[in-house]
């Protein structure tokens, strides 16, 4: 799934129609997504933003939203800050995975984050992907040549 949710968001019965379809399914997490570590805690952060008026969380999205896009709509990070792994390694853990369940290629399934895990994947390593499917994802961050965003989205925003 994305980059906020494990893969118990994909509904059973997803999982099942596609089994019954004859596919062998595995599904996985993409690295650190929560399963690894516990808290037993609320974050203090999380407490303080539930107390907050709404026009001041508004204005804090308006503001971060202000910061990362620009006037397109596009991503605009010039420099971002440097990662302990990055969509390349993760694309590699689902090569690793096949490698270990000793599986030649497979049909490859990802939305949100996991899309662009998934579409690295494809790009990495193409004789291990028999088909892509990207769902509600976006090619990655730094994508000048594509449009943007439809001006009806960025409204919205």
């Amino acid at each position: 799934m994305g980059l906020n949710s494990n893969s118990k968001v994909w509904p059973e019965s997803v999982i099942q129609g596609i089994v019954d379809e004859g596919f062998y399914v595995i599904v996985y997490d993409n690295r650190d997504i929560g399963k690894s570590t516990w808290m037993t805690e609320e974050p203090l952060l999380v407490s303080f933003v539930k107390v907050l008026p709404t026009f001041l969380i508004e204005a804090f999205v308006d503001g971060i939203f202000s910061f990362i896009f620009d006037e397109d709509g596009r991503f605009n990070m010039a420099n971002p800050a440097p990662v302990e792994y990055n969509l390349n390694d993760m694309a590699l853990d689902g090569r690793a995975l096949l490698d270990y369940l000793d599986l030649e290629a497979a049909h490859v399934v990802g939305a949100s984050m996991g899309g662009m895990i998934a579409q690295v994947m494809t790009l990495n390593y193409p004789e291990r992907v028999l088909t892509l499917t990207a769902i509600m994802s976006t090619p990655g961050f730094d994508t000048h040549d594509l449009s943007g965003p439809h001006q009806k989205f960025k409204d919205a925003m």
